[in-house]
């Protein structure tokens, strides 16, 4: 097994999204996306409502999983959205969400960049990292935890 990258971690945090439903989540997400992947705003949109319509990855109760392709990056780009009240996102998922990872891969993704969606999928199954994350009082907490050797290990 490869050993994960030096920085694995999130590249956006989101530490407090508080939104009533899932369009302005979207919008929230696709705002802070913009710069980091080259996509406008509504191609991000579009891009996570059809991966939501189709076959989001839904882990955990109360996380989702959603990975989208841009030809603009060459490295993925990982941002976490936290929403303290949660929201529905549609009925992909058994309950309200209160954790969205969004993965944005290369669009021709190589081994790399499948291995860091794997990597993240399988990190995202622990409740214990889950509910880690949504003690942490702000993102600098969030990048301390995923700073930590027994995080590291839970992705490998």
């Amino acid at each position: 097994m490869n050993p994960l990258p030096a920085l694995f971690s999130f590249d956006v945090i989101l530490p407090e999204v508080k939104t009533p439903n899932v369009k302005k989540l979207f919008d929230v997400i696709s705002e802070s996306l913009v710069d980091m992947t080259g996509l406008a705003c509504p191609d991000i949109m579009l891009r996570l409502k059809a991966r939501l319509t189709e076959d989001a990855i839904h882990l955990t109760p109360g996380c989702a999983l959603l990975d989208i392709r841009s030809p603009h990056i060459l490295k993925p780009v990982v941002l976490l959205a936290r929403i303290p009240r949660g929201v529905n996102v549609g009925q992909t998922a058994p309950c309200d969400v209160d954790l969205v990872c969004v993965i944005v891969l290369p669009e021709q993704t190589g081994a790399f960049a499948l291995q860091s969606l794997s990597r993240w999928a399988r990190l995202l199954q622990h409740a214990d990292f889950l509910n880690d994350i949504r003690r942490a009082a702000d993102a600098d907490d969030i990048h301390i935890l995923m700073s930590n050797p027994r995080t590291r290990l839970l992705a490998a």
